[in-house]
């Protein structure tokens, strides 16, 4: 069994690793979209901290997290921490044992539910992060980010439920006319279904938010 230390060292060496990876992922998450081609899930945490300090410095930073979670377990935001902690490193069922503590903490919490949807999105549980999603647009109905995350989650199963998807990023642009992550997202379900008129529409407005977007790039390299 790996004693404390080397756990702790272990974190420290994945998240020195996968800061740069990790950081740019979350951008596109937030800002364009997951390459779906990829099949890799879009997250809903924030990038890593301080990842510029001495391994010293960081080693303590971990452990004061994991101390601060076990020792507090009744602290929301210290359960919220040590799950964010485990899904820099995507560990991501360790991740959903903290977030599910500070569900429990705050029962019908819209942070503890986008975290745990985000949670089992990232592990591939689509039906789960469906779950998570839709309770947290329960408590707050108008929120794009997380209306176009649960899109993903139709989008992203096995079989896909591109209409459902489809309806879903719709509906945050109802939200945010101007979210880029729905837009993009929409024109590759679009794509995917043959609706070539809904496809070239969407593209338009994904062109007038950012010229710059992945998915406007991948489109004009199969032209």
């Amino acid at each position: 069994m790996m004693n404390k230390n080397g756990i702790i060292y272990g974190i420290i060496g994945l998240l020195l690793g996968l800061a740069i990876g990790f950081s740019g992922a979350n951008y596109l998450n937030r800002n364009s979209v997951a390459k779906q081609q990829t099949d890799q899930a879009p997250t809903t945490i924030s990038p890593a901290g301080r990842t510029n300090q001495q391994n010293g410095g960081m080693m303590g930073d971990v452990q004061a997290v994991l101390d601060k979670a076990k020792n507090e377990p009744t602290n929301f935001e210290a359960q919220i921490k040590a799950g964010e902690m485990f899904s820099q490193i995507q560990r991501f069922d360790r991740a959903l044992e903290y977030y599910k503590k500070a569900e429990k903490i705050k029962p019908g919490s819209l942070e503890a539910n986008i975290r745990l949807g985000g949670g089992y999105f990232n592990k591939k549980a689509y039906d789960e992060a469906e779950k998570y999603f839709l309770k947290a647009l329960r408590v707050d109905p108008n929120n794009a980010d997380v209306r176009g995350d649960l899109g993903l989650t139709f989008y992203m199963r096995k079989p896909s439920d591109d209409a459902r998807a489809i309806s879903e990023y719709r509906a945050a642009l109802k939200i945010d006319p101007k979210h880029e992550a729905s837009l993009q997202n929409l024109s590759l379900a679009l794509n995917r279904t043959g609706d070539k008129d809904g496809l070239e529409k969407t593209l338009a407005r994904l062109k007038k938010i950012n010229p710059e977007n992945e998915v406007l790039k991948e489109f004009r390299l199969k032209k």
